[in-house]
């Protein structure tokens, strides 16, 4: 049975829900909107995730129905230990994760350089873009952000040129239909979406969780509230 039949099954039987919490996405991919959560709009309050990105959530939805919606900044996972002093560390996006990745990096003795833009990457014509050539030669290229961010065009570009050594991706630009080379490549590693799915990231950002409900019920105001600007209007 589909998501979308299950929720008000589950409400009507259990009755009115005024907290909906979210831990992880629902396969294959659906999205939290009208569709989904549609049942929830009498009796709902706060909708909280359990995870830090919100693209597949439909915030301006949830606003118009006066639902306060928030993400949990704690959904960060374990950086992996090895030395690499001497190297520079590039982080597109210094928010919560990307602050958590540069104190780690900082012990390591690496240099830290990041930049805040929220587009990175994204080629207007289908080849070499100048944010890769901007790159030294043999750069490790992460991206634990989100798919649309990375033109992987010119990731394949940048592979075969040896402009980049390595890749790693924990989100791709279409999930559901995969581009095929990066089965062919060992250079290569994509994960579906793994990045913060340890029992450590898991236990934080269900706290993390709790804690904006409690605020949310004991003082009217939640904690990293994403449309807080559409609530508003």
């Amino acid at each position: 049975m589909a998501t979308d039949t299950q929720l008000p099954t589950l409400i009507s039987s259990k009755g009115p829900i005024h907290v909906f919490t979210i831990r992880v996405g629902t396969p294959p991919f659906e999205q939290f909107d009208a569709e989904l959560l549609a049942s929830l709009v009498l009796s709902c309050n706060i909708i909280v995730s359990a995870s830090a990105g919100f693209n597949a959530f439909d915030v301006e939805w949830m606003a118009e129905e006066g639902i306060t919606f928030c993400n949990s900044k704690s959904a960060k996972g374990l950086v992996p230990a090895k030395d690499p002093a001497g190297l520079t560390l590039g982080i597109v996006g210094l928010g919560a994760i990307g602050k958590y990745i540069a104190r780690k990096a900082t012990v390591f003795n690496l240099e830290i350089k990041y930049h805040n833009h929220t587009r990175f990457l994204v080629a207007e014509e289908k080849h070499f873009t100048d944010k890769f050539a901007a790159m030294r030669d043999g750069t490790f290229l992460i991206n634990t952000a989100r798919g649309a961010v990375l033109d992987e065009e010119a990731l394949e570009v940048a592979r075969s040129s040896e402009k980049t050594a390595r890749a790693g991706l924990d989100v791709l630009c279409n999930e559901r239909s995969v581009d095929r080379w990066f089965f062919d490549r060992d250079d290569v590693i994509i994960q579906p979406n793994l990045g913060g799915l340890a029992d450590v990231a898991f236990c934080k950002a269900e706290m993390g969780c709790f804690e904006i409900i409690r605020a949310f019920f004991e003082t009217g105001k939640a904690n990293s509230v994403v449309n807080l600007r559409q609530l508003k209007r």
